[in-house]
């Protein structure tokens, strides 16, 4: 399995087959990204507490919380759950994307060079405070909404097409198979 990590989404693992050791650590990030996920983790300064799963066990890990697995001599089959939940961030997004579709504005290019500026002046700071304010009084909301649910719902992955199914072969198979 991987090393201690921690995920940008909470997780439900599975206990299937066997058994296995999983190390959960204290959380120095909460609520990470839900994008993002981390390997490098300093087990050594922070407690961990060991939890051994064993067949029909299940472990919620919130999102950010490092953790890992260990096995030991027999053989250990686990299935991780991923829980990804929208976000403020997500309806944020969500909410900017169907303004940009009703106010052209924010479609035009910036202006020549700005990344050459010093830093945004005030007609720069006043526009953008324009378009957050047509983000908060534009009535995007609900809009914003439905867009986020219609996005989560083309994202999801797609129905499972049996490709599990030789997974009852397996017990035939060992270090002789070819």
């Amino acid at each position: 399995g991987f090393g201690c990590h921690w995920d940008g989404h909470d997780a439900l693992i599975l206990q299937i087959e066997g058994q296995k050791l999983w190390t959960v650590y204290d959380s120095a990030d909460l609520l990470p990204h839900p994008a993002s996920s981390g390997a490098a983790y300093d087990t050594g300064t922070a407690p961990g507490r060991d939890i051994t799963l064993r067949a029909g066990d299940v472990l919620y890990i919130p999102r950010g919380m490092p953790h890992r697995a260990a096995t030991g001599a027999e053989a250990s089959v686990h299935l991780t759950v991923g829980l990804v939940a929208a976000t403020w961030q997500d309806l944020l997004i969500a909410g900017i994307e169907e303004l940009v579709t009703r106010a052209p504005g924010l479609r035009a290019s910036l202006p020549r060079g700005w990344w050459r500026t010093g830093g945004p002046d005030d007609a720069w700071r006043a526009r953008y405070r324009e378009f957050v304010g047509e983000l908060g009084d534009s009535g995007v909301l609900a809009p914003g909404l439905a867009r986020l649910a219609s996005q989560l719902v083309e994202s999801a992955p797609t129905v499972p097409d049996g490709h599990f199914g030789s997974l009852d072969l397996a017990a035939g198979i060992d270090l002789d198979t070819v």
